[in-house]
């Protein structure tokens, strides 16, 4: 099995495997948990800090951890660190943000004003026909221009490049963005 040695605070620093026999009892009587055996085990070892069971396969306390990943005493699972301040998280121990987001890929959290912004780098036909303006032949272009001649520069440069989007109709997509590629 494998086990999560776990900073004071919880976090993961590293994920071992023990020897199957030191699951059990090591004598009749033995009222320490597996976590606690585990525990004196990893600390003789010279890995110390709090450990606690694990599974490949997920199905003890919710996923198999990775270094940086936190424990819940109170939902008794593994889970990711918190990716921004708002978000939430939920009994399966997943995060949500204050409000999904929007249908299709290259969605960016931006914690600061609460809301997704689209990569445009990354977005398919779905999540660009959430762009004001923009329709499934709109969107249609927008892939193919840059599929042909490379990524954006700006969204001046798209509009300048697919037929039929105007500077003014990229203006006014406050939630849409171009990273510039390095």
């Amino acid at each position: 099995m494998g086990y999560a040695a776990m900073t004071e605070n919880d976090v993961v620093y590293g994920v071992f495997s023990a020897p199957d026999h030191l699951e059990h009892p090591a004598f009749s009587g033995d009222t320490r948990t597996t976590d606690e055996r585990m525990t004196e085990y990893f600390n003789g070892l010279g890995k110390p800090g709090l450990a606690r069971h694990a599974s490949y396969n997920a199905t003890i306390r919710g996923c198999f951890p990775g270094v940086g990943f936190i424990y819940s005493e109170a939902l008794e699972l593994f889970h990711e660190p918190q990716p921004h301040a708002s978000w939430t998280l939920e009994q399966d121990g997943t995060w949500q943000p204050p409000h999904a987001a929007p249908p299709g890929t290259g969605w960016e959290w931006q914690e600061v004003e609460q809301a997704w912004h689209l990569d445009i780098h990354l977005a398919d036909e779905t999540s660009l026909q959430e762009l004001d303006g923009v329709g499934a032949s709109t969107a249609a272009a927008i892939l193919a221009e840059m599929g042909e001649r490379g990524a954006y520069r700006s969204l001046s440069d798209l509009a300048e490049r697919v037929d039929g989007l105007g500077q003014a109709t990229v203006d006014a997509w406050a939630n849409a963005f171009v990273r510039t590629p390095e």
